[in-house]
């Protein structure tokens, strides 16, 4: 529910504020430099099935390290397709999951009946002076 409210409201807001509008830039005038320019060099050169074969990481750990976001995605969608097609074998791993979300939750957030979704910034609890 809440990911179909946030889409609703970016395409509101988009359709209110009009964003762009009125921007009158020639792509061809624009300048660009240091590493703006390196990427978009890197961009010229590459083809669309390169996209396609650079999602898929050479190793599990590469990604991670190399900070490459949509290689570490495709990582996390492939590793849970697999743990539901164990069935019941992966069932431990999804409860760690949850467990360890758990615990996530609560160094970020913690319980509170005055929000909606039950948590507050752990900021909140922070109390300086």
């Amino acid at each position: 529910m809440g990911t179909i409210v946030a889409l609703l409201t970016g395409l509101v807001a988009i359709n209110v504020f009009r964003l762009g509008e009125g921007v009158h830039a020639d792509p061809s005038t624009l300048q660009t430099s240091g590493d703006a320019s390196q990427y978009v060099e890197q961009g010229e050169h590459q083809h669309w099935w390169e996209f396609l074969t650079n999602i898929v990481p050479d190793s599990f750990f590469g990604p991670f390290v190399e900070g490459k976001i949509l290689q570490v995605i495709f990582l996390a969608v492939v590793f849970g397709i697999a743990i539901k097609l164990v069935g019941r074998t992966g069932e431990p791993i999804t409860a760690a999951v949850g467990r360890l979300t758990e615990v996530v939750l609560t160094v970020g957030c913690r319980d509170s009946a005055s929000t909606e979704s039950g948590l507050t910034p752990w900021s909140t609890r922070l109390r300086v002076g």
